[in-house]
């Protein structure tokens, strides 16, 4: 059976008004404070993942889609959305900045999926941009720097990938690190109107290691190399014992400013 999966890492917009508003005008969707949101909320707590998922594609695909990072939670959400839906959307960003690893491993996937991999990308004109702005690789220069690169080669490819959907799919959990120990299954994105569901917000890595064992899905060998999380090459390394999950993203800066910004 064939199926369409749309790659994308996630990306950054805090402070940043042209991404803030760009992402406004792509992302028109559901309100987490209207009270039909808020009723589906508590539904979905009191379901498992998989259900969790199940009832979300039942009610708002195809305008509903996950963002594949090739991270562990991503593969497993990605397997579970293709058991329930193989035409369910699936979307990942080659920011051409990746490890070769994660582009292996959306291969692999791909094949253990039977799905064709759409990818989205910068265009020469907006690195060219960034560049003449900023500078080649400045982004360890200042968190402005870094955010502009983010900007660059995240959202503006994933604007394109985006548009039109309603609710957005994450692997994000409460376990990944301080800036997301009050996540709830179903939140708003910061800095506009779409709305997330978090399907694993509540499970250990523990779960998500023995799940993805059960299913045989192939995971990015980055992870053999202590990688705890998965993103750009220049900006995400190995950590060691005792180190954080997102230690190893961004490490030159303070643990606070360690999002791109739509998961704030």
């Amino acid at each position: 059976m064939e199926c369409r999966i749309i790659g994308i890492s996630i990306l950054h917009v805090r402070e940043n008004k042209d991404a803030k508003a760009l992402l406004r005008k792509c992302m028109k969707g559901v309100h987490i404070g209207s009270p039909s949101t808020k009723n589906l909320e508590k539904d979905l707590l009191s379901l498992s993942a998989e259900a969790r998922i199940k009832k979300i594609l039942t009610l708002y695909h195809p305008k509903v889609s996950l963002a594949c990072s090739f991270s562990k939670e991503d593969l497993l959400i990605a397997d579970m959305i293709l058991n329930i839906n193989p035409e369910a959307r699936i979307f990942a960003i080659d920011t051409l900045k990746l490890p070769k690893e994660t582009l292996e491993c959306a291969e692999d996937f791909s094949i253990h999926s039977n799905c064709t991999i759409e990818w989205y990308k910068p265009t020469t004109g907006e690195v060219e941009q960034l560049v003449k702005e900023w500078g080649e690789d400045t982004y360890r220069d200042s968190i402005e720097a870094r955010k502009a690169c983010c900007n660059a080669r995240k959202l503006q490819p994933l604007s394109r990938a985006i548009e039109g959907l309603d609710i957005w799919i994450t692997g994000l959990r409460r376990g990944q690190g301080d800036t997301r120990t009050t996540l709830s299954v179903f939140t708003p994105a910061s800095g506009n109107d779409l709305a997330k569901l978090n399907p694993l917000f509540d499970w250990t890595i523990e779960e998500v290691d023995a799940e993805i064992k059960k299913r045989n899905i192939p995971i990015n060998t980055l992870y053999e190399s202590g990688y705890t999380s998965i993103g750009c090459d220049p900006c995400t390394k190995a950590v060691s014992s005792g180190e954080g999950i997102r230690d190893g993203r961004w490490w030159w800066e303070n643990s606070d400013t360690k999002e791109c910004g739509l998961h704030q």
